[in-house]
């Protein structure tokens, strides 16, 4: 099968080619940018925090797209549901960044648990 894979990116235009580039430096871009939010000087902390997952697991997402359309998950069928976990956290994410944003001195509570 890893052969298959392999074989099958080599039938596609370069149109095909440039689009997994462009996608691949959105998940770079993602990923890094993610990871410099946690380490930010400025604003709340814990918005950031929320923030950098964010982009993050956007990122990852992303990196599943790649995938989908590289037909990475035909050679390696393992992989196939590990990003749907990603996508379900960014209504969590987005609502707590927004919120410890609007809110700057919000504590977390037992009740906020629903949310995850």
């Amino acid at each position: 099968k890893k052969e298959n894979y392999y074989m099958s990116l080599e039938n596609h235009t370069i149109f095909f080619y440039i689009l997994i580039g462009l996608m691949t430096i959105g998940v770079l871009q993602s990923l890094f940018i993610g990871f410099l939010f946690f380490f930010k000087g400025s604003g709340e902390r814990r918005a950031n925090a929320f923030y950098g997952l964010l982009l993050i697991t956007i990122g990852l997402t992303l990196l599943h797209n790649i995938f989908m359309l590289t037909d990475f998950y035909d050679a390696y069928p393992q992989f196939n549901f590990l990003p749907i976990y990603y996508t379900l956290a960014f209504p969590t994410l987005l609502f707590y960044y927004v919120k410890l944003t609007l809110y700057p001195t919000y504590k977390f509570r037992l009740s906020d648990i629903k949310h995850f």
